[in-house]
């Protein structure tokens, strides 16, 4: 990031950004980004990095485990949202700036063989550990460098600032209480407590040095300890180093036994080893407080995709041939992410614009733009009040992905936050024009974090179309994330349908040599309940239109015989083999209810229950440091047809900047209704550069091939595809 000293420029920039985003017409909902931002807190030997996403996922498994120049992060959608499912394309975020984790790219790709798979590369070989967020919308890494660090853990984070700042040791846990009655701590004691850990967590350490201050000062009781500990750590982060040290000194004099005093001279090392390094200054205002700082930041990219193929059908009936040829696509693919962001002791605000613009040079093609997001946030700095306003995503508290609106919320106690929103729903991120026919209001209660592993949230909304009740909803998520451990449930029942919409629980189970269990349990309405579900199959655009032609019942009838009912489960399992070889396994049943016919659409038969299996080999450093193999397997017993697919993907890196990666997958598939098959073949390369300049220019080209038999004929295709471009982050 850039120090702000050209705001104007700056904010000149995102405005003609978007000018060029708009889009020309308006097409059909496409799937959501996935990465949402990145972030970092860099201190002196752990930076703490934080990579967030639109949507709730679950954590699969990480390799390699600890250190390398890269680690790619396997995950699943958790399934309750419409259109949670992941996109198959490419995406990439700036990476955060940080000479310790020396972080070159972040990536997602959802068609990996291993499956989903989250990347970060390292511009060099450093020690890290993994963590998914408490939120399931994030993942923690904890990155120590060159060397490793046991105290560099990837805690859970506050929520992410819009200035960085150093990343701090987790406080220590709550001391337990006391086993006999006249030495356990008093309420009010325990209430200072309470409000010094949230004014830490805050980041609002004066605060905590006056209450804490308040308590070391009394006569000796059973808050006295916890108090002196906390009170240097206070002292500590607000860059007292000498008072934090005799903070410490003095805890060792008062309590010199104990694996807490262990803790505290841990701490005094550390302070003690870094008090001759120069800190970076910081501008004081007259009353003695930093200064406010300007940042800015965000990446731009632009992509030329080709991909042309040539199909022959031989008709058995007719004994005739066609051909033709097509060319998919031909356009350059420009997206940008930027921010302007302002981070003062008591305020801290951020403006994000992200969208893409493309330029279809088919003769019947539709150039286009699409903005993803485009919203200003704004929080105080112990995190009482929050609010952001603009295009923006979420996925909790009953908002079931993208929106134009208002999110606003205030910490009631230091575990309960009470959030309401309002908004427009946005199908597409090429409509830019809001959708005054729709719109949506809830509210939530946020609670945790209970037993440093509980939290979840409760909540109640209601959608509007066309002035008819679209949804009105009352749900709850909760969540257990231990070291190793998580679980994530939720439900969503309407109660204006009297229908359960969605019923989830997902978990993931480590131990202690790497190995993972995973689970996955899923019942929702396919498509999510709604009463503009009426409008599939019929001739009329909105709701104020059906009800020309039906009555408020019959519509709410029709929306209930379009909602199909889905259910699946997942059961997989990682573990590696050996510092160089991992591999996973997982399996997944599921099953579509039949629809009825009704308003002119014809019924649809149940799916019955399909299976789908899939193995992944993995394996990093076999022949050069770095370099990583996977050997990937699926297999699909579905209702029409069973499917093989055999995915070999590698990446060899040539030098520190230049990465190659090919692969090659095959297919095979029987169908179960005519008894034809189908093989196929897809070989590619992608060749990838990384500058000094943070910099990155990327090449990728591969071919198709595809031969179905069937009863009445043959088809062969043949293809190729071709990308290339550059991406600019600043």
């Amino acid at each position: 990031m850039k120090r702000m000293n050209r705001a104007g420029q700056a904010a000149a920039a995102l405005v003609a950004l978007t000018v060029l985003a708009a889009p020309r017409a308006p097409l059909a909902q496409t799937a959501d980004r996935v990465l949402s931002e990145a972030t970092i807190h860099d201190g002196d030997r752990c930076a703490i990095v934080g990579v967030s996403l639109n949507f709730p996922v679950r954590f699969i498994s990480a390799f390699p485990a600890g250190y390398g120049d890269e680690v790619r992060i396997r995950i699943a959608p958790i399934e309750g949202g419409e259109g949670v499912g992941f996109t198959t394309q490419r995406e990439s975020l700036r990476p955060p700036t940080s000479d310790l984790a020396g972080i070159a790219k972040i990536e997602f790709e959802g068609d990996r063989p291993e499956g989903p798979t989250l990347t970060i590369t390292f511009e060099h070989p450093t020690y890290f550990q993994v963590a998914q967020g408490g939120d399931f919308r994030s993942f923690v890494l904890a990155v120590s460098g060159d060397q490793p660090n046991p105290e560099c853990l990837p805690t859970q984070q506050r929520p992410l600032d819009v200035a960085a700042k150093p990343a701090e040791a987790p406080l220590p846990a709550t001391a337990a209480p006391s086993a006999t009655p006249d030495q356990a701590m008093s309420a009010a004691d325990r209430a200072l407590i309470t409000d010094a850990r949230a004014a830490l967590t805050g980041g609002d350490y004066p605060r905590a040095i006056q209450v804490l201050t308040k308590l070391t000062q009394q006569p000796a009781g059973p808050a006295s300890r916890e108090a002196r500990e906390l009170l240097g750590i206070a002292r500590e982060r607000n860059g007292q180093a000498a008072h934090a040290k005799a903070e410490y000194e003095e805890y060792l004099r008062l309590y010199p036994e104990g694996p807490d005093s262990d803790r505290v001279r841990q701490r005094l090392a550390a302070l003690i080893s870094t008090a001759g390094r120069p800190r970076p200054t910081t501008e004081l205002t007259a009353a003695g407080k930093p200064k406010g700082e300007w940042k800015s930041g965000g990446s731009f990219s632009a992509f030329y995709m080709r991909d042309e193929s040539y199909q022959q059908v031989d008709d058995a009936a007719s004994s005739t041939t066609t051909t033709q040829a097509d060319t998919n696509l031909n356009q350059i693919l420009s997206a940008f992410d930027s921010f302007v962001a302002y981070g003062s002791p008591d305020l801290k605000m951020k403006f994000r614009a992200t969208g893409t613009y493309t330029e279809d040079f088919r003769q019947d093609g539709v150039s286009e733009g699409a903005l993803s997001a485009f919203y200003l946030e704004a929080f105080d700095a112990g995190q009482r009040y929050y609010g952001r306003i603009g295009r923006q995503t979420r996925s909790t508290g009953g908002v079931l992905g993208r929106f134009d609106g208002a999110l606003v919320s205030t910490r009631l106690t230091p575990t309960l936050k009470l959030e309401g929103v309002a908004g427009a729903p946005v199908d597409s991120p090429r409509e830019v024009v809001i959708d005054t026919n729709r719109y949506f209001y809830g509210v939530s209660l946020v609670f945790g974090r209970f037993a440093n592993a509980w939290d979840g949230d409760i909540y109640a909304i209601e959608q509007r179309s066309s002035g008819m009740i679209d949804r009105r909803a009352v749900g709850a998520e909760l969540r257990y994330v231990e070291r190793g451990r998580s679980v994530f449930g939720a439900v969503d029942y309407d109660v204006h349908f009297n229908q359960l919409n969605y019923a989830l629980v997902n978990g993931s189970w480590s131990y202690g040599d790497g190995g993972a269990f995973t689970f996955a349990l899923d019942y929702r309405k396919s498509p999510l309940l709604f009463t503009g579900n009426a409008l599939l199959g019929q001739a009329v655009r909105n709701l104020d239109d059906l009800r020309g032609l039906y009555s408020d019942a019959e519509i709410r009838q029709l929306a209930l015989d379009r909602s199909a009912e889905a259910r699946s489960a997942t059961l997989g399992f990682s573990r590696p083999i050996n510092a160089k070889l991992s591999f996973n396994v997982d399996a997944t049943a599921s099953d579509l209810s039949s629809t009825p016919t009704s308003g002119g659409v014809p019924a649809t038969t149940a799916s019955g229950t399909e299976y789908f299996y899939s193995a992944q080999l993995i394996g990093s450093s076999l022949f050069k440091e770095g370099d990583i193999g996977i050997l990937g397997l699926r297999y699909a017993d579905t209702a029409t047809s069973n499917r093989w697919v055999v995915d070999v993907n590698t990446r060899y890196p040539w030098s520190r900047d230049l990465r190659i990666n090919p692969r090659l997958r095959l297919g095979y598939r029987e169908n179960k209704t005519d008894n034809g098959t189908e093989m196929s073949a897809r070989p590619s390369i992608r060749v990838n550069y990384v500058s000094r300049r943070r910099l990155q220019y990327e090449l990728e080209f591969g071919g198709e091939w595809l031969k179905a038999d069937t009863p009445t004929g043959k088809e062969t295709t043949n293809g190729y595809f071709v990308n290339f471009g550059i991406r600019r982050d600043f």
